[in-house]
Formats: C-alpha cells, sequence, structure tokens
C-alpha cells in the first residue's frame, strides 16, 4: 500500500533534482490486515530508481485502511509531514482503537532525514482512522482523518490547549494540502470534493467556513498548482485536472487509472503515484 507525491530537494543526496517520495506499508515479511504495520518513507528518482528508504521508528497505520497514509510537503518546502498511530506493529484493530489507549500521533520529515514526533492526541480520532496532516513550517499542524464532532483540527504542539476545531463538517476528511497559499482538503462526505478552508495566505487558527472547489466522486489527494488549475486524485477516475473558468472549476481532462496521490514538484509539473 503507497501513497506518494513528487517533491524537490527533501534530502541532500536529492538536492539538485526532484524525486518521488512514497509512504509504504508493511515490510513485505508477511500479509498486511487490519492490525498495525510499520511504516517507511521510499524515495525513488523520476525514472522509477529506488534511492534510499527511511523506516518511521514510532508510527504505524493500519494494513488494510486504504484511506490512511496521506502525504503532504509543507508549505516553506522543508519537511514531509504524515500521521498515524504510537502503537507497535501487530495490533489488532488499530484504526478502530482508542486514541487514549492509542495515541494518534503527527510527525516530520526533513530534508536531512531528520525526523521528528511532532504531537500526539489522546483524544481525537478515538475509534476511527487519522488520515493525514499539512503545515505551513512545522509549528502547527492541520490534521484529518474520520474524528466525531470535527474533521479537520489544528495542533499547536506548544499550546496549553493543542486542539482547535477548524472544519466541523464534514467529520470525514481524506487528505489535506497547503497549496498557492491555501487550505485545502478532500472528501467523500456529502458534496464528495475539494474545498478550500478561508481565504488566501490566512491559515486560520478557529473553525472556519469551507468552499467547494470542485465537485468529485472520490478524491483523495489533491495539487493547487496555480489559482487557475486544480489536480485531483481519485480512486476511481484516475488523475482529474480541472481549469477555473468565470471563478468556476471545470473538469478539463482525465488520466484513468485508481490513484490516490498526487503532488506538484515545481508548481508547473506533476507526478503521480
Amino acid at each position: 500500500m503507497v501513497w506518494g507525491f513528487s517533491l524537490l530537494a527533501l534530502l541532500p543526496a536529492l538536492a539538485e533534482a526532484a524525486r518521488l517520495a512514497v509512504l509504504r506499508v508493511g515490510d513485505g515479511s508477511s500479509a498486511l490486515n487490519s492490525a498495525s504495520a510499520p511504516i517507511f518513507i521510499d524515495t525513488y528518482s523520476t525514472t522509477g530508481t529506488l534511492e534510499s528508504s527511511f523506516a518511521v521508528p514510532d508510527l504505524t497505520l493500519s494494513g488494510s485502511a486504504t484511506s490512511e497514509g496521506a502525504l503532504s510537503l509543507s508549505a516553506d518546502g522543508q519537511y514531509i509531514t504524515f500521521a498515524g498511530y504510537r502503537v507497535a506493529a501487530g495490533t489488532a484493530n488499530v484504526a478502530s482503537s482508542a486514541a487514549s489507549t492509542v495515541p494518534r500521533g503527527i510527525a516530520t520529515l526533513d530534508r536531512s532525514s531528520n525526523y521528528v514526533l511532532r504531537a500526539q492526541l489522546t483524544g481525537s480520532f478515538s475509534g476511527n482512522n487519522i488520515r493525514g496532516a499539512a503545515t505551513v513550517d512545522g509549528s502547527k499542524f492541520y490534521v484529518v482523518g474520520v474524528n466525531s464532532g470535527a474533521g479537520m483540527l489544528l495542533v499547536n504542539p506548544s499550546s496549553p490547549t493543542p486542539t482547535t476545531t477548524i472544519v466541523a463538517s464534514p467529520t470525514n476528511i481524506r487528505a489535506v494540502t497547503i497549496d498557492q497559499g491555501h487550505v485545502l482538503f478532500s472528501t467523500g462526505s456529502g458534496t464528495a470534493g475539494v474545498y478550500r478552508v478561508g481565504d488566501k495566505n490566512t491559515f486560520p487558527t478557529t473553525q472556519t467556513a469551507s468552499t467547494l472547489l470542485a465537485a468529485q466522486g472520490s478524491p483523495y489527494g489533491m495539487a493547487l498548482v496555480s489559482e487557475d488549475t486544480l489536480f485531483v486524485a481519485d480512486d476511481s477516475a484516475g488523475v482529474v485536472r480541472f481549469v477555473k473558468t468565470d471563478a468556476t472549476f471545470t473538469k478539463n481532462q482525465t488520466i484513468a487509472g485508481g490513484i490516490r496521490g498526487v503532488r506538484n514538484a515545481e508548481r508547473d509539473h506533476m507526478e503521480r503515484k
């Protein structure tokens, strides 16, 4: 199981060329199931050659929950951000575990392979999936998944009250990213599609209304490569390109295939996994 996106200069050895980072669930030693499994960040050249593999030391993901494992590149380009479970591999039915006993964790990996567990949640996303996180600069995190009363939280590890509701509904959000100064998320609940939270460069810290950018059947990853061009990864359709015309995003092109991750590398160059 993988979720990937392309990025520029994540690790020192990769500083001169775009690379594709992929979150891999499992080490291949046994079949995946609903128990927690180890996770790895694998880095590939754009020709498909494996160049490095980082074993995440203290987070796992469900081996069967195909909506988990979303990667996001921080707005300042310094970190890969992701989320998982603070429990050892082999824990049965990890996605339905209580957060009080299996905390949900948020982590970053920087361009020098420095890994940091940024926060752990003991009350949020309890009994269901934590799916991903996005950050401007590694200080605060927009975190999504399935969560009673709030599909998106702002997590500030340095605050006495570290979690704030940003999006109360839907409570089932698939992925989150920050592109072109916008906080974006995808959902398959209600009107399925990609939404924007707040306005450009506001990075909301309180509950904020969201605006539908593009309705789409089963959206996961998204990339706003310009104010007028949006790519959406849809596991029932493929990569769908939307172009803004008269202030409305309309479907322009589809690359067929069951795809869940998509990310822009240099704002004008698309890679997919």
